[in-house]
């Protein structure tokens, strides 16, 4: 079985190793071809329990990293699977050992290119996925926080009428008896424990009175014209607006002023 100087196969897997990690590798070719005159079938001929070409690349591994078998032949390629070797399929057309390895060397630098840009594409693939996956942890935890932080946002904003009705009552005539009166201080005690129990959860009265309007806190319902204040300013608070922590639940319903020109 003929063999073939070592540049060719050294230069086709430094140029793989390189890329990787700068270390030199250094990796053999064997050619063997199944119809030989001298010896058909040789690299399959047994020899002590293990086939000539299993032998052959047993011994090759002793001093160099890796062996390929350069082959034509479909026996010998799936002889040396079997075995675990590394085989390539060559054309039945060449004259010499030497132009086999080098249609070897040739196809697997191809293949190498090949995989060296398909490794590319993964790493690009991999390192957008992660980059998909850490904005779907940010947005998921925004997501997480914000229906934290606004929980109790149903149940605060279904006692506002609650808390406008306790106002209403307490709504009255200055001349009033004194059971009623006694009746309205009770009204009023319960009105600022309802209140302070909102306020401890962070809701808030928006301030309209007086203030200049403003749509993102304040929901305009009717206007009216007074010359002796500023245009835009807000007359009336008809029904109060509400805050919880730092978002509106309830725009305060107000008149504003406005003067015609």
């Amino acid at each position: 079985m003929s063999s073939h100087p070592q540049t060719h196969s050294m230069e086709f897997h430094c140029q793989f190793k390189t890329k990787k990690n700068r270390n030199m590798k250094f990796v053999g070719i064997i050619p063997a071809r199944y119809a030989s005159q001298r010896f058909p079938g040789k690299p399959l001929a047994i020899l002590g329990g293990k086939t000539v070409i299993q032998r052959v690349v047993e011994q090759v591994k002793k001093v160099l990293d890796d062996v390929y078998v350069a082959t034509d032949d479909d026996r010998i390629f799936n002889a040396v699977a079997e075995f675990g070797g590394n085989a390539i399929m060559t054309s039945t057309k060449h004259k010499s050992g030497t132009d086999r390895i080098e249609e070897a060397v040739e196809n697997n630098n191809q293949e190498i290119d090949l995989l060296g840009n398909r490794i590319k594409a993964l790493e690009e693939s991999l390192l957008r996925n992660q980059a998909e996956l850490q904005n779907y942890k940010r947005r998921r935890e925004e997501e997480v926080s914000r229906m934290l932080k606004y929980a109790n946002e149903d149940i605060v904003t279904d006692f506002l009428p609650i808390l406008d009705n306790f106002e209403r009552a307490l709504v009255v005539k200055d001349t009033i008896s004194e059971d009623a009166n006694k009746f309205l201080e009770g009204i009023k005690m319960v009105y600022n424990q309802t209140k302070s129990l909102l306020e401890k959860y962070e809701v808030k009265e928006i301030l309209a009175q007086d203030m200049e309007f403003d749509a993102s806190y304040h929901q305009a319902i009717m206007t009216d014209c007074d010359k002796n204040k500023p245009n835009g300013i807000v007359l009336e608070v008809l029904q109060k607006g509400y805050m919880y922590k730092d978002k509106v639940i309830r725009p305060a319903m107000v008149k504003v002023n406005k003067i015609d020109e």
